[in-house]
């Protein structure tokens, strides 16, 4: 490109600037790893704020440098093709499009990332080969005829107002993320405040907040923290257990009808539920864990469901009970193909 002066050279301040951009997205596009969903969010967020500065980039120089060239040319009764022609595709609206497109990758697979990423790095390179040479042709051809059609105060005044509105677009930037920084720590302060706020409940208070709680939602608390876990694990809240039902999934709505309920435990038993005992007759508290508290099976293995209820029952004696066993009013075990006489004892 010819020196010209740099008062009233218009392309080469903002192309360099542009030019840094591109270098900066190649390089990143080929250290990034697509099937990290955080390494392509990055990516596609640099991605994001480059082309919407490449648009500005278009814009301002559509209206304060082309459309003038474009209307002196016309006074002149001069017609030129790459200058009535520039800008004219929507290469950076396809492009900001393909990027947006990449945020819904968070809910895809591996390969689906990896394919979006093939696509992306195509797609980056094809307008990186039209979008360099483009700005070559406006610096070799368009500012020759700037300085042809144009005195030099009126180039130099041109330049100066592409350099302001520049300025200006990266001021309204700035703006904008220090506005969304703010933002975020302001919700971070109001998170941070109703955590405050929770914990400064009496546990009396929480107590009675967590009672309209699902079973369920209640182990789901106590997982919080040491504070929620003692809340959680009050005794007034655990009046009732169904330690059978909840190994099924069952969290709510029990009847009193639960030889009928084994039956959707056991589908494929025969029969589903069989007991015959003296109740006068003596427990020996001392019986082995695998003695059965049913006098009659009809698996010889123990089922998946069976295996649930064990577990379920395991848990409730060794961890549950004890914390919350002041409070018990009503254990229901009846249900039970998995119950020995050990955990009843």
């Amino acid at each position: 490109m010819a020196p010209y002066p740099e008062e009233i050279d218009v392309f080469t301040a903002p192309h360099s600037r542009m030019k840094a951009l591109v270098d900066v997205y190649l390089e990143k596009l080929t250290c990034t790893d697509f099937t990290d969903y955080a390494a392509l969010e990055s990516l596609l967020h640099d991605l994001h704020h480059t082309f919407c500065e490449f648009k500005s980039h278009e814009q301002i120089e559509n209206k304060y440098i082309m459309r003038k060239l474009k209307k002196r040319l016309k006074l002149l009764s001069i017609h030129d093709a790459a200058v009535c022609n520039c800008h004219s595709d929507n290469k950076l609206s396809d492009m900001l499009a393909l990027v947006e497109d990449g945020y819904s990758c968070t809910s895809k697979t591996e390969t689906e990332r990896m394919n979006f990423g093939l696509k992306l790095r195509h797609a980056l390179q094809e307008f990186t080969g039209s979008f360099l040479p483009h700005m070559k042709e406006e610096e070799e051809v368009f500012q020759p005829m700037l300085m042809k059609y144009f005195e030099y105060e009126e180039l130099k005044c041109l330049k100066e107002r592409v350099i302001e509105e520049h300025n200006k677009w990266h001021a309204s930037e700035k703006h904008s993320l220090e506005e969304a920084l703010f933002c975020d720590k302001k919700l971070d302060g109001i998170e941070s405040s109703a955590k405050d706020y929770i914990s400064l409940l009496p546990p009396e208070v929480l107590s009675q907040i967590l009672s309209y709680l699902s079973v369920k939602d209640l182990l789901h608390c106590s997982e919080v923290s040491h504070h929620w876990y003692n809340v959680a694990k009050s005794p007034s809240l655990w009046k009732e257990i169904y330690p059978c039902f909840w190994a099924h999934g069952i969290w709510k709505d029990y009847d009193e009808n639960h030889e009928d309920r084994v039956k959707n435990f056991y589908p494929d038993a025969k029969v589903a539920f069989k007991v015959h005992y003296d109740e006068d007759a003596d427990v020996d508290e001392y019986e082995d864990e695998d003695s059965s508290f049913h006098e009659e099976t009809y698996d010889d293995a123990p089922s998946k469901n069976q295996q649930k209820e064990m577990k379920a029952l395991q848990s409730m004696v060794k961890y549950l009970l004890p914390q919350v066993g002041s409070g018990v009013q009503k254990i229901v075990i009846s249900s039970s193909k998995s119950l020995t006489s050990s955990l009843v004892s």
